[in-house]
């Protein structure tokens, strides 16, 4: 009972962070839309999403960093604390200056790749690249530690801001950059928002253990991150695969349009992120102080799949009217496959849920799982060489429903082999 009120009051606090920056997130993806129209908004939604997946390390930074927060901070060992956030802060900022640099080289080919015409606001777009990473890791740590206010603070003020300059910088007559700069300037704005916490939180008093913190050399730094990063790369690359599927075999106002959905459907995905953010540093927890972390991982999914299937309802029952109001008709034409795209992201969510469960847990097996439902993504796609929108879809549905049963068999298999041990230690 204990572990559901702060699973709440936690999910509360995030919740209401992730509604506000949702809401935000979502204005900002209709006045693109609006302002620019179907062609130039399908190029900013591909730039964006490639933007993501270039920066896939972002999330594998998250995740390292709150399961180092979390094990030194409950274990009491505060010095460790404050010098592991320091060695991670200045590799990840070398790592991601490195990365953007790297990728540059490629922009030219990749955007030609996927039909993107402006490739300026492309190569701005790298500029996402370090500044999200090191942001990643104040985020990480204030989320590791569970001071879940915090991280709510600076996730609204990245979308409020991302809306404001959008505005600015689209008057200047920036167009297509100007919506890709808009998000970098929001995301430094976050940045500068978390210090004061990560000061508050370092320099004020820290637990104190009698045992001594283990070493924590840069390879095991990077064996640890693996796993996290693997993860963070398939979950990514499935959460922006049908927007880049799209933009590659369809023409401008097609993706346009089909964004606009993939884009409302989604809201599925942001508005149960709070319940994963809030779990994963609740079960690295248990796991460091050695207990059981099962109820957590129900009550995750539960609450996920409560929140997916009311908004999908939703998208059911008022399809049309979602799309109308929030896009306008020049987006109408593909909004009978909202329901269908909430159900992929339905799916997705809770399949996110698993693999953060495992990464908490630092079983490395499931990395597998995903690897094959890539794989299948791929060939399913290439299966029809002229698909349609509906085909398309459906494609992506089937690959998460399988990724969904394998997790969950996944798991099963894995709580089998323990209560197999704990019998047998009997």
């Amino acid at each position: 009972m204990e572990q559901i009120k702060r699973f709440l009051g936690g999910g509360a606090i995030m919740f209401v962070g992730t509604v506000v920056s949702g809401g935000f997130s979502y204005l900002f993806n209709v006045f693109v839309a609006r302002l620019l129209g179907p062609g130039n908004y399908s190029e900013v939604l591909a730039i964006l999403n490639l933007a993501t997946i270039i920066s896939v390390a972002t999330t594998a930074v998250s995740l390292t960093s709150m399961q180092y927060a979390g094990q030194y901070y409950y274990s009491g060992h505060g010095e460790r604390l404050r010098h592991t956030f320091w060695v991670l802060l200045t590799r990840v900022a070398a790592i991601g200056v490195g990365l953007a640099i790297l990728t540059a080289i490629f922009v030219m080919p990749v955007s030609r790749f996927f039909s993107i015409s402006n490739t300026s606001a492309a190569l701005l777009s790298l500029l996402f690249v370090p500044i999200s990473l090191i942001a990643t890791v104040h985020r990480g740590y204030l989320q590791g530690v569970q001071r879940f206010l915090a991280v709510s603070v600076a996730v609204s003020v990245e979308m409020l801001a991302r809306f404001v300059l959008l505005f600015i910088f689209v008057k200047l007559g920036w167009g297509v950059a100007g919506a890709v700069g808009a998000t970098i300037g929001a995301s430094v704005l976050s940045y500068l928002s978390t210090i004061p916490f990560i000061i508050r939180l370092l320099k004020g008093p820290l637990p104190t253990s009698s045992e001594v913190a283990p070493e924590l050399s840069a390879k095991k730094m990077l064996k640890d991150a693996l796993p996290s990063f693997l993860a963070s790369f398939f979950l990514t690359v499935f959460l922006s695969a049908d927007i880049l599927v799209v933009k590659r075999t369809f023409d401008a106002d097609t993706a346009g349009q089909y964004g606009s959905i993939s884009s409302i459907a989604k809201i599925i995905v942001f508005l149960s992120a709070p319940v994963v953010g809030v779990m994963f540093p609740m079960i690295a927890e248990r796991r460091a102080k050695g207990e059981k972390h099962y109820q957590t991982l129900l009550f995750a999914l539960v609450l996920t799949l409560g929140i997916s299937v009311f908004i999908l309802v939703a998208y059911t029952l008022f399809t049309g009217k979602i799309v109308g109001i929030l896009y306008g008709d020049k987006f109408g034409s593909a909004s009978s496959l909202l329901p269908q795209v909430g159900m992929m992201a339905l799916l997705y969510s809770l399949v996110a849920v698993f693999a953060n469960y495992f990464v908490a847990i630092r079983d490395k097996w499931f990395l597998w799982i995903f690897a094959l439902g890539g794989v299948l993504q791929i060939v399913l796609v290439e299966l029809h060489s002229h698909p349609t929108l509906e085909e398309t879809v459906r494609s992506f549905i089937a690959v998460q429903a399988l990724l969904l049963i394998l997790f969950i068999a996944r798991y099963l298999y894995e709580k089998r082999v323990a209560m197999g041990q704990v019998m047998r230690s009997r």
